[in-house]
């Protein structure tokens, strides 16, 4: 049974090529770590969940023997296809399907990544199925880094008040589930995830400052789930004018630093005693 709040199938319908350019990657430094922790061979397997473009994906393909790439956004899929033939790259298997209608072998994955995705599933039913997925001594990694509008910064309250204003004036306020942030404080990840029977083996987290420009800002907004470009219209230059002014105070060299922050939490499936 699922229990969470369900967001629109189609909310990243239109933004996969604005999420692939405007997105920030994982930092360097978050992905050595995860295979330092994780240990994989290349001789192994793993899945990227709700895969967007294919940001983890991509930069694991070469330290796997097979990597799946799944995500319910035709769109998405069609980015990471288009990225597979324009990069050689020979391993990644891109398929389009729900997290929890996803047809794999139990057993199969030695790593599963979900990066700032898991709170849109059906987390008990994918939380289980992944557990099913996993190898013994598999491991999966909830991946996450922040948004521009979270975090300390002199530009970020200005930077808050044009989103809520502008999700106002477009009607979007109710683009993501009100009860989203108390459901999952009532029911966190963690303990979901070790009720489907895997164990957490902690956080890594890590910094990396960004210098954002206007436009980068622009376009990372029009990827959003809250704030899309599908629903600007023939307004996204009235709410570019109005972010480059209310962001003019505080650019220096046209830029404005904002220290974003990444980490994950890593969960292994537990090998029998008997093995």
């Amino acid at each position: 049974m699922n229990d969470d709040p369900e967001f629109a199938p189609d909310l990243y319908r239109g933004v996969a090529e604005l999420y692939d350019e405007f997105r920030l990657p994982y930092t360097p430094a978050l992905i050595t770590q995860l295979l330092d922790d994780t240990g994989p061979t290349g001789r192994v397997r793993a899945l990227d969940l709700g895969c967007g473009p294919g940001l983890l994906a991509f930069v694991l393909a070469d330290s796997f023997a097979e990597v799946w790439a799944v995500d319910s956004e035709p769109d998405m899929i069609d980015v990471v296809r288009s990225k597979i033939a324009n990069s050689g790259i020979r391993n990644l298997h891109p398929v389009g399907a729900p997290a929890e209608e996803l047809q794999a072998p139990e057993d199969f994955f030695d790593l599963v990544v979900v990066g700032n995705a898991f709170h849109r599933m059906p987390r008990r039913q994918v939380a289980e199925r992944i557990a099913a997925w996993l190898v013994p001594g598999g491991h999966l990694a909830l991946c996450w880094s922040s948004s521009p509008w979270s975090g300390p910064g002199d530009w970020k309250p200005a930077f808050g008040e044009l989103l809520a204003d502008w999700q106002h004036r477009l009607g979007a306020d109710n683009q993501v589930p009100a009860d989203l942030e108390s459901t999952r404080n009532e029911q966190p990840d963690e303990a979901i995830i070790e009720a489907a029977g895997l164990v957490s083996t902690g956080r890594r987290a890590f910094t990396q400052p960004h210098a954002w420009t206007p436009g980068g800002l622009a376009g990372f907004i029009y990827a959003t789930s809250f704030l899309p470009i599908t629903i600007f219209g023939d307004r996204t230059s009235e709410f570019e004018v109005d972010l480059a002014g209310r962001l003019r105070p505080f650019l220096e060299d046209g830029v404005v630093i904002d220290e974003v922050s990444y980490a994950y939490d890593l969960f292994s499936r537990p090998v029998p005693a008997d093995t």
